[in-house]
């Protein structure tokens, strides 16, 4: 039997513009991966940790501050790694997710995000 290497896939969801919904969009992805029996992990990369306040009501849902010393889920049964990045965080130029989820809810996130996006690396979802 062939032995193929597992990597948990990872989401980011970002906007340099504070209160677009990109936390909303991170724990919702996450309940969403929970009710399809996808293992999953969410994280904040938000000193509120706002993330967390999402996932302490569904069990099943791990979650952990990315400011701490790993990004790794928390267990290996894991799947998906979801972030949730702060429109504060100094990071982005660093993470490497599978893809990036930048939503926008007016013209200023939009401008926002189109000078973030030269700066992360992999590809964007924009999502309005």
């Amino acid at each position: 039997m062939e032995s193929s290497e597992f990597r948990v896939k990872t989401i980011a969801f970002y906007n340099p513009r504070s209160g677009v919904g990109s936390t909303t969009l991170a724990a919702f992805a996450c309940i969403l991966a929970a009710n399809d029996a996808i293992g999953v992990t969410g994280a904040s990369l938000d000193p509120k940790r706002s993330l967390m306040r999402w996932l302490v009501n569904y069990q099943g849902i791990a979650w952990t501050d990315a400011s701490g010393p790993s990004l790794a889920p928390q267990e290996e049964c894991d799947d998906l790694l979801v972030l949730d990045v702060s429109s504060t965080s100094q990071c982005t130029d660093i993470l490497q997710p599978d893809l990036w989820v930048m939503p926008m809810c007016d013209r200023a996130s939009y401008e926002a995000a189109v000078l973030a996006a030269p700066a992360l690396m992999g590809p964007i979802l924009w999502v309005w």
